[in-house]
């Protein structure tokens, strides 16, 4: 079978300040043409490190390659390229998916024109064809809600949604190469398994290659047809997936295999609640076809919960229906509550008894998306939750959120 891409003696090093921080070291692995290879390994190890490397997405001046590195894409040796060389390839011969789409999309710009520019750029059509093609990528993703979604911007997507605009924008060029870095990490399992059968036919009907980042080893061994195992910037193992799982021969590929979390011994009942949400409906505002007026669109509807102390409660469902916007709310009801302590403006007063400041100490998220909210904060000064809070209130404008039904609150 041959070879589409070739990697060698890969070893990648950051300036850091007087020294040199090696991420990856000497790595080799081969993709076939009309292949899957997955790059598995824990946070830190070097996959997307190496994955950019392939792309020199790198930064420049900080980034450090051996004399014995080679990355060979269709036997043209990528690292001696010049950016006009580069420029021919990205986008076009080989794509990615970043792991992160909040920022890899332009808060400024809806979604859909982000697609249709990425058209325009790459082919020569008209815009009026660019806007058909971004519709149909967006069709073939499961985007719903078409011609809504098409207007929108990217924080009025959720998660899920915009991750599949940025594997929209991927496949623009049908590439052969396509570099997929977590691609379904934001994605409910019913969209992960459509995503990932939707990829499976593209490498099928284009003879495209795809090298898949990811943590998930249950989508590594349905997915992908060999395995690339790394540790601490090395490769320790690598084989035909099936052989891999069957027969792992490093300690860290077997401890991996037996990392699956363990059931729970039992479960809690208990009446002591420690926090009751009770009838809440979220609206939120959206443009009407009608002239000087505007439609809702309901993201939460009626929605009772009960949390009891010391416990775990799961909140399922598919992306888009609703489950970040309920913890947000709380978060909000929260802020609005410590704002009216402080007496910064008229608003809605729920969780009686308890003051901001305190409540704000006993409510704290960690949301699926790090980046995406407080790109520039110190996170040092994240001791309480008061800080994210205020960020996350940032995601909720009151001009957007005036519709909301408080629904009754309690925090015990």
């Amino acid at each position: 079978m041959s070879n589409l891409l070739e990697v060698k003696n890969l070893t990648v090093g950051f300036k850091v300040r007087d020294s040199i921080f090696t991420a990856v070291e000497d790595a080799s692995f081969e993709i076939n043409k009309n292949e899957t290879m997955a790059l598995v390994g824990e946070s830190g190890s070097g996959k997307s490190v190496s994955a950019m490397s392939i792309l020199q997405l790198l930064p420049e001046g900080k980034t450090i390659f051996s004399k014995d590195s080679s990355i060979k894409f269709n036997h043209s040796e990528i690292l001696e390229m010049s950016n006009k060389q580069l420029q021919s390839i990205r986008g076009k011969k080989i794509s990615m998916i970043f792991q992160e789409p909040m920022t890899s999309l332009n808060p400024y710009h809806r979604v859909g024109n982000q697609i249709t520019e990425s058209i325009l750029s790459h082919e020569d059509v008209s815009k009026k064809d660019a806007e058909k093609k971004a519709k149909d990528l967006m069709e073939l993703v499961e985007i719903p809600d078409l011609e809504r979604r098409y207007k929108s911007y990217p924080h009025e997507l959720s998660g899920g949604q915009r991750q599949r605009i940025m594997i929209a924008m991927s496949l623009i060029n049908e590439p052969e190469l396509l570099i997929a870095d977590e691609p379904t990490t934001a994605l409910d399992v019913t969209i992960q398994a459509q995503i990932l059968d939707l990829m499976n036919r593209l490498k099928e009907k284009l003879g495209m290659s795809i090298l898949f980042i990811t943590h998930d080893l249950g989508l590594v061994e349905k997915f992908s047809d060999r395995v690339c195992v790394m540790k601490e910037g090395k490769i320790v193992e690598q084989g035909v997936t099936t052989e891999i799982f069957s027969n792992p021969k490093h300690e860290y590929t077997i401890k991996l295999l037996k990392s699956e979390p363990k059931e729970k011994d039992h479960l809690l009942v208990s009446e002591d609640n420690i926090l009751d949400i009770s009838n809440l409906s979220v609206f939120y505002k959206i443009p009407s076809k009608k002239l000087f007026k505007t439609d809702r669109f309901c993201a939460v509807s009626d929605i009772s919960l009960k949390i009891p102390r010391n416990s775990t409660v799961g909140v399922v469902g598919e992306s888009g229906s609703g489950k970040s916007t309920l913890i947000l709310q709380t978060l909000y009801n929260a802020l609005n509550l410590t704002l009216n302590n402080n007496k910064s403006r008229k608003i809605p007063k729920p969780f009686k008894g308890f003051k901001g400041t305190e409540l704000v100490d006993k409510i704290i998220d960690i949301d699926q998306s790090p980046i995406g909210r407080t790109p520039r904060s110190n996170p040092a000064t994240y001791t309480g939750a008061f800080g994210p809070i205020r960020d996350w209130f940032t995601n909720l404008p009151e001009s957007k959120a005036r519709g909301y039904k408080v629904g009754r609150f309690s925090f015990n």
